[in-house]
């Protein structure tokens, strides 16, 4: 035997890849050590076998012509199951050259059974969880045709899942934040982003609108390549529906307080920084933002024979926890002199210490002139 033939002879004894080599008619005329393990038979026995005999039964008929075209081609690889002699089933992936001796078709084969088995549960594992999320998820094509949805996302929107997948983002992103989610998709493909962080509104099937918080980011090919966009959306429909009835009724209060000529305040005690509502601001002759949020800017705003007064209320208010004050301003925008009524709640922590105040400043000027002597009758 040559030393080319020793070589040969040594690497298929002693490959951790299953070899098996077959002839025309499919029946094995050799199989080395690994493949003798994979297929639990040995040398013998596995020459007593055609190809067809380890196909899974649902293969066989199959057999036959994927055999022509492994022929006509001269190569194949993949997976299949292969059925070894004690019944037993094992993923495989092959190699197969037909002819790479005249008449002679030599197979490689690895066990990877183990492999899938663990693919295949986290892939069950990303399936449960994908499908059963509490929040909406999709996968996407480039062009941002939806590719996979789940249900709270087809719930979210209103629409059956089959025909969310013939649509695009674009048919349910409402059109005011439409311009604004292209650039960001855009900007994910160019890589000029890894992901983006959004809120948006959604026209459901029934034309309705709904708010979404969403979350989006490019998954790539090994290579680097964009592949697919990937995307949680969360439901926050009714926060921003309670959001905007806030906003509604600080509107409704601000014009409340206007037409009363009344004005609130927070004050922090520890901090002592003083939180003023825009009205408090007018009612004080400030322009907008001029306020310091400080008890020495409050102080220096009153007259100076009231701030006793203002001092003494405090105090009084940090140990009652009610604060019921009355003094005296010089307005800043025209030198008017005021009278401001005030009424307002001490918090205390836990501890019984005072933390903050909240209230309001009413103007009385008028009240306070109106209520002179009267002419005896």
């Amino acid at each position: 035997m040559s030393s080319n033939s020793k070589l040969y002879a040594a690497l298929f004894e002693n490959s951790p890849q299953a070899i098996l080599i077959a002839d025309d008619t499919r029946r094995y005329v050799d199989a080395n050590p690994a493949a003798c393990r994979l297929l639990g038979l040995s040398r013998e026995q596995v020459q007593q076998h055609k190809v067809d005999d380890f196909a899974a039964p649902e293969r066989r008929d199959d057999i036959s012509r994927a055999w022509e075209a492994f022929l006509r081609d001269g190569h194949q690889s993949g997976e299949y199951e292969l059925v070894r002699s004690d019944r037993a089933m094992r993923r495989v992936e092959f190699q197969a050259t037909a002819n790479f001796l005249p008449g002679l078709h030599l197979s490689m084969l690895r066990d990877i059974t183990e492999k899938h088995l663990v693919e295949t549960e986290t892939e069950e594992r990303f399936r449960l969880t994908f499908n059963q999320a509490a929040v909406g998820m999709s996968y996407a094509s480039l062009h941002g045709d939806f590719t996979r949805i789940n249900q709270k996302l087809a719930e979210f929107l209103g629409y059956p899942a089959e025909e969310l997948l013939t649509m695009n983002f674009r048919d349910v992103t409402h059109p005011d934040d439409l311009g604004q989610n292209v650039r960001e998709v855009e900007e994910l493909i160019a890589g000029m982003r890894d992901r983006f962080l959004r809120e948006k509104r959604y026209i459901r099937k029934d034309g309705s609108t709904v708010w979404g918080k969403v979350s989006s980011s490019l998954l790539r090919r090994s290579d680097g390549s964009p592949a697919y966009a990937f995307s949680v959306i969360e439901d926050i429909s009714e926060r921003k529906r309670a959001e905007e009835e806030v906003r509604f009724s600080r509107e409704r209060l601000a014009v409340a307080m206007s037409a009363a000529h009344a004005g609130s305040f927070e004050w922090d005690f520890q901090r002592n920084r003083i939180l003023w509502s825009p009205e408090m601001e007018r009612l004080y002759g400030l322009v907008p933002g001029e306020f310091t949020a400080t008890s020495e800017h409050w102080l220096s705003l009153m007259l100076s024979d009231d701030r006793s007064l203002f001092d003494a209320a405090v105090r009084s208010s940090q140990k009652t926890g009610e604060f019921d004050a009355e003094w005296r301003i010089r307005r800043s925008s025209d030198s008017q002199v005021r009278w401001l009524a005030a009424r307002a709640k001490v918090i205390f922590d836990r501890f019984g210490t005072p933390v903050r105040m909240i209230g309001i400043n009413v103007d009385i000027t008028e009240r306070k002139f109106s209520l002179g002597p009267r002419a005896p009758g």
